[in-house]
């Protein structure tokens, strides 16, 4: 059986088959594979859960907008929670390097990397 780390690596191994990120606050939400992830940076009890945490949200077909303002108002959503004091370190360091890959190809910095490369 597969596991957030395998998740999370496959992720990152295969940034092109994300296909939309959508960022609010802190948290950048995206799509891989047809289903909805988000992952959060905080400030605040970095002690208690860590600097991140991995969000899963298992049949979620609704905009990735209309997802990150669910949590405005008390909504029914379904959601599994990783946060990174609970994960390996070998997922800890993967979650940040996600968190990264997320920030980069939301302002498309792939695509501008290209360019330059391809100068």
């Amino acid at each position: 059986m597969a596991t957030v780390n395998d998740a999370i690596l496959k992720i990152l191994t295969t940034p092109d088959k994300i296909t939309e990120v959508v960022a609010r606050g802190n948290e950048y939400y995206f799509r891989f594979g047809g289903h909805a992830f988000s992952v959060l940076s905080r400030t605040e009890d970095i002690e208690k859960f860590g600097e991140y945490s991995f969000y899963v949200y298992p049949g979620w077909t609704g905009s990735l907008q209309a997802l990150s303002a669910s949590f405005e108002h008390p909504n029914d959503v379904d959601l599994v929670t990783y946060n990174e004091n609970d994960l390996p370190h070998q997922t800890q360091s993967a979650l940040s390097k996600l968190a990264k890959l997320l920030e980069e190809k939301r302002l498309n910095v792939h695509k501008l990397f290209d360019d330059v490369v391809n100068e």
